[in-house]
């Protein structure tokens, strides 16, 4: 059953509503635990640029497969997608300032995240722990904080952009599959580099400024690492990493 949501919702007013499978909304605010349990829906649908969503909106929405969120949405709050298993990909708004604890924990996510923030955002502990990313690109537009992509244990492929972000070095515990990081070419003084586990092949673009290579190397404590000729340029012409990987050179 498909409704439109016009007037905003009241806490629980939907709660483990099992007829429901597509969600239009038009109104400005989802209060908590509106749609919670409600294992049926698969489609949301945001014709409103300025809804605001509630801690808790849709958590347990097993089935929902794909939601584009609200356009000048500023905040994704905790537990807002939490256990939505089906769910594989998400694109994250560019006012983002906070996504909260548990946002997308145990989401799937296989698809990837997209993060098109334009400015800083706050990735709050568990906001994206247990989910089943393969690859994540970040940008320096962000502060990571601890556990944010802990217990991923499908993540393979960590590209942190061309500027490291600030990240907590307890941002990926239990990843313990990861087997390639792309390495920033600038950090600053208080960027450090996240624990992880042995045996994880590094790579940097050195094309650019082999100085700013060298000295990112010794900031992060890294002694092997494999120099990738116009990383940029590659990435440009939609080269996943892994293909990029191939095409490396010492």
């Amino acid at each position: 059953m498909q409704i439109i949501i016009n007037d905003n919702t009241h806490v629980n007013e939907f709660y483990e509503n099992k007829e429901l499978t597509e969600i239009i909304i038009n109104c400005n605010a989802i209060a908590p635990f509106s749609f919670t349990n409600c294992t049926n829906i698969k489609n949301i649908i945001c014709n409103n640029p300025n809804t605001k969503f509630l801690w808790n909106s849709f958590t347990n929405c097993k089935n929902l497969e794909s939601i584009v969120l609200p356009e000048n949405m500023s905040e994704i709050p905790d537990e807002c997608f939490e256990d939505c298993v089906s769910l594989k990909s998400i694109t994250i708004p560019h006012l983002i300032k906070t996504i909260g604890c548990n946002a997308f924990y145990n989401t799937n996510l296989s698809d990837g995240i997209i993060f098109d923030n334009e400015q800083i955002v706050n990735i709050s502990p568990n906001a994206f722990a247990m989910t089943r990313l393969k690859e994540l690109n970040l940008n320096s537009k962000m502060i990571i904080n601890a556990l944010t992509f802990a217990n991923n244990e499908y993540l393979e492929v960590i590209n942190f952009g061309k500027q490291m972000p600030f990240c907590s070095m307890e941002a990926f515990i239990m990843c313990g599959n990861i087997k390639e990081i792309y390495l920033p070419l600038f950090c600053n003084e208080n960027s450090k580099m996240p624990k992880f586990n042995e045996n994880i092949k590094y790579y940097i673009d050195c094309d650019k400024d082999e100085y700013l290579s060298n000295l990112v190397l010794e900031k992060f404590g890294v002694k092997k690492v494999v120099y990738l000729k116009s990383l940029d340029c590659l990435l440009e012409q939609g080269k996943s990493l892994k293909e990029i990987s191939k095409l490396m050179y010492t």
